[in-house]
């Protein structure tokens, strides 16, 4: 595992959006190497040990509209991920990214 190839996020805040869906926005000075189009999502990389397990997220901001870096979480009853960033994180907690990712987006030129 080579942890210097992700870039660190931090949260900055968690808004309550439904009973089940959180966002979560990052600073924007730990979001500014992560360029993204509509469309894309962020894996996230959690450690347990020695084992690296990964979840995708989809990014719910705008670039067009140059809103801060945020992802959309929702709670699944059975989701070891989601239900640990639902239920535990916070405010100043720092998350791993290896980058945005995703090739179903919008073309730059909607109008071809």
């Amino acid at each position: 595992m080579q942890q210097e190839q992700y870039i660190k996020l931090l949260i900055r805040e968690i808004r309550q959006e439904t009973n089940e869906v959180r966002l979560f926005y990052f600073d924007e000075s730990s979001a500014k190497n992560i360029h993204f189009k509509a469309g894309q999502y962020l894996t996230l990389i959690f450690e347990d040990g020695e084992k690296e397990s990964r979840r995708s997220y989809s990014i719910a901001s705008s670039p067009v509209m140059m809103e801060p870096l945020y992802i959309g979480i929702k709670r699944i009853p059975i989701g070891n991920f989601s239900r640990i960033l639902f239920d535990y994180a916070k405010p100043g907690d720092i998350l791993r990214t290896p980058g945005a990712a995703g090739v179903f987006t919008l073309p730059d030129d909607i109008n071809s």
